[in-house]
């Protein structure tokens, strides 16, 4: 069986960064691989620390056992790394891109999304927003590639849909999908009583050897067919049927659940907040507001949202407390957040465009 080396990225081709080197402000480290520098970048950025702060499917406020986005971006950039080595695929774009993949969640995950969905009107998806975070809020100003990754790592569906651009783009894609393996580890930590499906018992007796189940067979399906591909194994058609097992049976009932449900009511208080405090505390019109409300909710964490939420329930100053950075980590962005939501941050398609990335502004990008 053949490797993949010559499907590889070549890191010299990159289509370099929007802005020029000389606004860069690590310049200093172009010495590196891009890719590499990229994962430098992403790994210091405060979008990535608030991963730990974002949900995956449960709430571990009250067990740290619990994956969270943070520990779910880890377990996928070591998957991805992994099998970057194992196809000869460029392992350091698809590091990198496995480390931002996920920095465009909000808060709650999906349930979130789509409160913001629904409120906005707009397709909100986390990874378009992925984007706009990194070159707009966090101006990492990352090489195209690893961005396209990011903005690729989602397609729309649970399930595996192959674009046929570059490898690395389907390998993070692919590896991404082992989040199945690892919610049922942590249905079965919160429930005992939690029956994980046959298929997946068949792919091993816990989550390591079902990982391994899982690359083993990705990486011998591609090998094998000289392309990445994983349609044909029979573990990925077990993979399918636990993915529709728990839609069905998880991540549906979730949203009925109590947590869920106070979590709604939390995001519906939280919105009217946001849009009342943008109106009246910087004069904005309503429309400004309310788009200005959905990016301050889209940016801040969790903590954030239960420590604003208990504070109006205890009638306390909560313009006090969003505004001090001692106590909420979206002070930080306030002051930035009106003109950042005169922007189209639901759309970095003409960003990423390659007939404009790094010629028009990426002002002149995501404007409306």
């Amino acid at each position: 069986m053949k490797n993949l080396a010559h499907l590889a990225f070549k890191s010299e081709n990159t289509l370099g960064r929007a802005l020029p080197v000389e606004l860069d402000k690590d310049q200093k480290l172009y010495f590196m691989d891009p890719y590499e520098l990229d994962v430098v970048k992403i790994q210091q950025s405060k979008a990535f620390r608030r991963l730990s702060g974002k949900t995956q499917v449960i709430s571990r406020r009250h067990n740290v056992n619990i994956r969270d986005r943070l520990i779910h971006t880890m377990e996928i950039a070591s998957a991805a790394v992994l099998s970057a080595y194992r196809l000869s695929a460029n392992v350091s774009l698809c590091r990198a891109g496995a480390l931002g993949h996920d920095v465009g969640h909000v808060t709650l995950g999906h349930l979130g999304e789509d409160f913001l969905a629904e409120v906005s009107g707009e397709n909100f998806r986390h990874e378009k927003f992925a984007i706009f975070v990194l070159e707009m809020v966090e101006n990492l100003n990352l090489s195209y590639e690893t961005l396209h990754v990011i903005r690729y790592h989602s397609r729309g569906s649970g399930d595996i849909i192959l674009n046929g651009n570059a490898i690395e783009d389907d390998l993070v894609m692919i590896c991404d999908k082992i989040y199945i393996i690892s919610d049922c580890n942590d249905m079965k930590r919160i429930d005992r009583r939690f029956d994980i499906p046959s298929e997946m018992i068949d792919l091993g007796n816990n989550r390591t050897e079902r990982l391994d189940a899982y690359l083993q067979s990705f990486w011998k399906e591609s090998l094998s067919k000289g392309r990445i591909s994983f349609e044909d194994s029979d573990n990925i058609k077990k993979i399918k049927a636990v993915r529709d097992f728990m839609f069905s049976n998880v991540y549906h009932q979730l949203d009925y659940e109590e947590c869920r449900q106070n979590g709604k009511k939390m995001l519906t208080r939280l919105y009217d907040y946001f849009c009342n405090y943008f109106k009246s505390n910087q004069g904005l019109d309503s429309s400004l507001s309310q788009r200005s409300a959905i990016l301050a909710m889209a940016l801040m964490s969790e903590p954030d949202a239960y420590f604003l939420n208990e504070a109006m329930a205890r009638n306390k100053a909560v313009d006090f407390y969003l505004e001090n950075m001692k106590f909420c980590s979206l002070a930080e962005f306030l002051p930035r957040i009106p003109k950042l939501a005169q922007l189209d941050f639901y759309n970095p398609d003409r960003f990423l465009d390659k007939t404009n990335f790094g010629k028009l502004s990426k002002t002149e990008c995501f404007a409306k």
